[in-house]
This record gives structure tokens, C-alpha cells and sequence, in this order.
């Protein structure tokens, strides 16, 4: 009776010892992967951070580009002006010349 006690005794301290090292295995592959999880997460918010600075310039540019197409017009409208006057400047000298004949 001792005997089987001693075998039963020692069937559990085995299985006892086998659970720690399971259960060391399975906290070691938890720690794992929390840290693996924490630097995804860090990686993310830096992502993240990235992309809220890319917005910002992005909304910079197209601020920029609606200038520029505003100064667009005012050239093409200058232009447009520009060759009215030179226009008008060709015909007064035209005119000069005539009266001046």
C-alpha cells in the first residue's frame, strides 16, 4: 500500500512539474505576445501621428492650389487687359496719325 502510495505520490509531483513547465511556456508565449502587441500599438499611434501630419500638408497643398488658380484668373484677366490697352494704344496711334496728315 505504501508502495502504490509512493507511485501515485510521485505520478503527481511528475504531472506536477509538467504543469509548471506548461504553464511557464504559456506565460513566456503571453509575454510574448503582449510585447509584440505594445510595439504594434506603439507603430500604430507613430502611423497614425505620420498621417495626421501628412493631412495637414495635404490640406496646406490644396489651400496653395486654390491660390494659384485664384492668381490664374487674375493673370488671364490682366492679360486680357493688357492686350485691350495695347489695342487701344494702336488705334491712337493710328488716329494721331491720320489727324496729323
Amino acid at each position: 500500500s505504501s508502495t502504490v502510495q509512493e507511485m501515485l505520490l510521485a505520478e503527481a509531483r511528475a504531472e506536477i512539474g509538467r504543469l509548471r513547465t506548461e504553464n511557464f511556456q504559456c506565460k513566456r508565449l503571453a509575454d510574448e505576445r503582449l510585447g509584440a502587441l505594445q510595439r504594434l500599438s506603439r507603430e500604430r499611434d507613430q502611423l497614425l501621428a505620420q498621417c495626421h501630419q501628412q493631412q495637414g500638408l495635404l490640406a496646406a497643398c490644396q489651400a496653395q492650389i486654390q491660390q494659384l488658380q485664384g492668381v490664374e484668373v487674375q493673370l488671364a484677366e490682366l492679360q486680357q487687359a493688357q492686350q485691350t490697352l495695347q489695342q487701344e494704344h494702336e488705334l491712337s496711334l493710328r488716329a494721331r496719325r491720320i489727324l496729323q496728315e
